[in-house]
């Protein structure tokens, strides 16, 4: 039995089912007559195959081959394009994402294995210090209100230069004190610890000044010297009082001989004349009273406890009691409205 000889359509490349003995066949699959001629050699070779197409079957074979050509073009090229397509998608995917990849590498710096990067030393909590203490606007000391200036006395109503034991002074000579006329000059001695002696004479006067010259020739520098207006045994009066050491000060006495502060202070000891001779006036102007020394007003106050009395001097121990004062007044003069 003989083989069957496989062979392919020359037109559509279709197998075809070539039996023995056929010498025309027909291509089952675009219908294509093909003539098949056979050698008589011992060798057999491969058959020959020839096929004649009518005008209809030709035009149509003609298509069939286009799209089975189309087709089969289409086929191979196709996946070809497709891989290309997705081979330059995932490349260009992978340059974005290695692109990216690099720049994040290259903005990190890496240090080398063995470099120690040493942590950073915290600063010190800054230290709160307190708001500072507004410092008080420092008030200014109230300026002292000048004194008014007392109208002056001008008339005259008594004065006396003690050349003359007839003026009426006391003359005491006592183991505690003494009073007395001496070298032109009245005498005032205090012999007592916190002693003192007040001497006054002439007339009684309601407005007065009273002015005189004070020289103390022995004592503490805290003896005090002055002067007496609307003074009597009966109600006291008023006095005006220096010392060597500066304290002055304007006092009121009573009818026992105490004295009340109505006014004191200090000067600088410079102010004082230290060998003499002070010039000390005392003014009794209504409730007014005036002190000055060495033609300065020291001190004003106001005070009615007094109306009227007599001029006088005085001399008494400070504040130490010592004793040992003798004072010479020169120049009384007394003067009212």
């Amino acid at each position: 039995m003989e083989e069957l000889k496989p062979s392919t359509c020359p037109n559509c490349g279709s197998p075809l089912d070539v039996k023995p003995g056929d010498t025309q066949i027909k291509c089952a699959y675009c219908g294509s007559s093909i003539t098949v001629s056979e050698h008589p050699d011992s060798t057999p070779e491969a058959p020959q195959y020839s096929f004649t197409l009518d005008d209809q079957t030709a035009r149509e074979l003609g298509t069939v081959g286009k799209v089975a050509g189309g087709i089969a073009i289409g086929s191979f090229v196709l996946p070809i394009i497709i891989t290309v397509v997705v081979l330059c998608g995932v490349g260009i995917l992978l340059f974005f994402v290695l692109g990216g990849v690099n720049s994040i590498v290259k903005s990190v710096q890496v240090l080398p294995p063995s470099t120690i990067v040493p942590l950073s030393t915290p600063y010190p909590t800054a230290t709160e210090y307190p708001s500072p203490t507004e410092v008080p606007t420092p008030t200014e000391a109230p300026t002292d209100t000048p004194f008014p200036t007392p109208v002056p006395f001008t008339n005259v109503l008594w004065k006396d230069n003690f050349s003359s034991v007839s003026s009426g002074w006391d003359q005491v000579h006592e183991t505690n004190y003494t009073l007395e006329y001496k070298s032109g000059s009245y005498h005032v001695v205090v012999g007592e610890k916190n002693g003192g002696q007040s001497v006054w004479n002439g007339k009684d006067y309601t407005d007065m000044s009273v002015e005189i010259d004070e020289t103390l020739n022995t004592g503490p520098d805290d003896a005090l010297v002055g002067v007496l207006c609307r003074f009597s045994k009966a109600n006291g009066g008023y006095s005006f009082e220096i010392a060597k050491n500066g304290f002055y000060g304007i006092y009121v006495y009573d009818s026992t001989g105490s004295p009340s502060g109505l006014y004191e202070n200090t000067l600088s000891p410079n102010t004082v004349n230290a060998s003499g001779p002070n010039h000390i006036e005392g003014i009794c102007s209504g409730t007014t009273l005036t002190m000055v020394l060495n033609g300065v007003m020291l001190a004003q106050v106001d005070d009615s406890t007094i109306q009227t009395g007599a001029a006088g001097l005085i001399a008494r121990t400070g504040d130490s009691g010592t004793a040992g004062i003798d004072v010479s007044f020169n120049q009384l003069v007394v003067k009212g409205p």
